[in-house]
């Protein structure tokens, strides 16, 4: 089968090869969950919930399989715009061989939702089941965000590689069906996304092109090239074994991994002065497993927009943007929106570090970051770290009140800036009945650092009481030349260093590997000293120093009065 892809796509492939960096362990739970999760974010009229969730309870009581289920419910949309005896449509549908369930075609449904028969299926879908597929279905407020610019009055073509139920086939303001195109490996998406095409377009007679194959493997587009292709591609669902050019077997890189495969895929067959724009995870602009396709957007086509996206998708925790690539000479400048602002930023600031993560910099941010590395400096390489303790099992031992043997705790919940807030949690220390536990010794440090795992600026508190952390609480002993333990905090509770880690990183996780990347000034023992008695006063209670400590550091990297703004911002 060596005719399944190109060798330019086997070639991009195993460049874009690299392990999971350990993240898969952290799915095993989801995937084997079978809680089912409400998307409420993809309903398109609140007021249709409790009517929704009488059909979907009526489907679970009765036992009806997915597929029929939802069929029948088809039928209902499909009569009630009276074109379900259309031959087009018997057409469509005979594919199936589906027997209706007489009770769901008694029901009243609501005409007003974008997608019922979409989300039914997600209500109907177990956590476990979605995380392994990677099936999230987009909300209408980012669809019609990523859609609304597309022209189709030339006889434009749009593709959607990874189309589900049809979100964004149906968002489209294209009065000829026959100028769309899909596929998906899910055999119910697909049907519910052709049911969905006929109900849009009720006063055409034809065949909707969707296509039940995998884009990966499928020869069935190897001559056609887009105008458009714009998708929300599986998150974490599991890569194929696909064959090389040469008939080797070969299993298609990023582990348990398929949007870097999809993207490069379709730029493959992207026409000419096409657009391509994709929905990411966040990490896709920092996360050095993306590392490659990062590399592979900037080589290839120009980069012109990423928009960012706060948490969107019920049961998923993460932020999302979405990436638009032309197939076109490469231009400077790229377009940001994030947090309703909308700038340009270089492209050449978003390589500045050895993992080419996208620095998504205004102007005036770029001219805080560049003057701050200009600066001599040391890093945090080479100090010791180690995370949490993970009990495996909180309710039994953790405890609200400490018995014999037992000691304090601090979760994340009991970090400040500077100072650890009184302990809620008690446990007895015994590394061998714990999932998870750092040597004794990085607990019972003289000094430490103690500092949230997830937040939104970076909060550090000192430790000199040899005391336990959970998971949500990790440990830096930081290691930085001329500078005490209580120096190193106080740049890391910095606006400053928060500004940085933002803009550099964009994330909510405090990384260890990014945390290594921020720049610690080279000073003087005087300044070491003086930043060290300040930090001592905080400890003791003299909040009022905590605005001398922001200046001390802002003095340190020579910030102007503008640049001091911007940091506060």
């Amino acid at each position: 089968m060596s005719n399944l892809i190109s060798a330019a796509t086997t070639r991009n492939w195993a460049k874009l090869h690299t392990n999971s960096d350990g993240r898969l362990t952290g799915r095993a739970n989801k995937r084997r969950s079978a809680k089912n999760i409400i998307p409420a974010e993809y309903l398109t009229h609140s007021e249709n919930s409790v009517v929704i969730e009488n059909i979907v309870r009526s489907i679970r009581e009765n036992n009806l399989p997915t597929d029929k289920a939802l069929y029948s419910v088809g039928i209902v949309l499909l009569r009630n715009v009276c074109i379900a005896d259309c031959d087009h449509v018997r057409k469509t549908l005979n594919e199936y061989n589906i027997q209706p369930d007489e009770t769901l075609l008694q029901v009243e449904c609501p005409t007003n939702e974008n997608d019922l028969l979409g989300y039914i299926y997600q209500c109907l879908m177990t956590e476990g089941h979605k995380n392994i597929i990677g099936s999230y279905y987009t909300p209408p407020g980012i669809v019609r965000n990523m859609t609304e610019r597309l022209d189709f009055s030339q006889g434009q073509t749009f593709l959607d590689p990874c189309c589900g139920s049809g979100a964004y086939l149906i968002s489209l303001n294209c009065s000829n069906p026959q100028q769309l195109f899909g596929m998906d490996r899910d055999r119910i998406a697909v049907m519910i996304c052709r049911i969905n095409l006929l109900i849009k377009y009720r006063d055409k007679a034809f065949v909707p092109q969707i296509y039940c194959e995998d884009f990966l493997l499928t020869q069935r587009f190897a001559d056609m090239r887009f105008d458009y292709i714009v998708t929300n591609p599986p998150w974490g669902a599991a890569s194929q074994s696909v064959e090389t050019s040469h008939g080797q077997p070969e299993r298609m890189g990023i582990s348990g991994e398929t949007f870097a495969h999809f993207f490069v895929r379709s730029y493959e067959i992207l026409r000419c002065g096409g657009r391509m724009r994709f929905l990411f995870p966040y990490s896709v602009l920092n996360v050095k497993t993306h590392k490659e396709l990062r590399r592979f957007m900037l080589e290839h086509g120009n980069l012109r927009m990423i928009t960012v996206y706060d948490r969107v998708f019920s049961g998923v925790t993460t932020d999302c943007v979405d990436i638009e690539l032309h197939n076109c000479e490469s231009e400077e400048a790229m377009t940001v929106c994030s947090g309703g602002r909308k700038y340009e930023t270089n492209k050449q600031w978003i390589d500045k570090t050895h993992n080419c993560a996208f620095h998504l910099m205004s102007e005036e941010s770029h001219s805080v970051v560049e003057l701050v590395y200009r600066h001599p400096h040391r890093t945090l390489v080479g100090s010791q770290w180690a995370l949490g303790i993970v009990t495996g099992d909180n309710n039994a031992k953790l405890r609200d009140e400490p018995a014999d043997g037992d000691e304090p705790i601090y979760t994340g919940k009991e970090i400040t800036a500077y100072r650890l807030l009184r302990p809620k949690k008690f446990i007895r220390f015994e590394p061998d009945h714990f999932q998870q536990c750092a040597p004794a010794e990085m607990y019972r440090a003289k000094e430490k650092l103690v500092y949230k795992f997830i937040n939104r600026r970076l909060v550090f508190a000192y430790d000199d009481t040899g005391s336990m952390t959970l998971n949500s609480a990790n440990i830096l002993i930081p290691s930085v030349p001329g500078m005490s333990v209580k120096t190193v905090m106080a740049l890391l509770n910095s606006d400053l260093f928060s500004f940085l880690y933002r803009t550099m990183f964009g994330e909510i996780k405090i990384l260890q590997g990014n945390l290594t990347q921020l720049p610690f000034a080279e000073i003087n023992a005087d300044t070491d000293r003086m930043i060290t008695e300040m930090v001592d006063g905080i400890l003791s209670g003299q909040t009022c120093l905590h605005e001398d400590i922001q200046n001390v550091i802002a003095d340190i990297y020579h910030l102007s009065d503008e640049m001091r703004r911007i940091v506060r911002g």
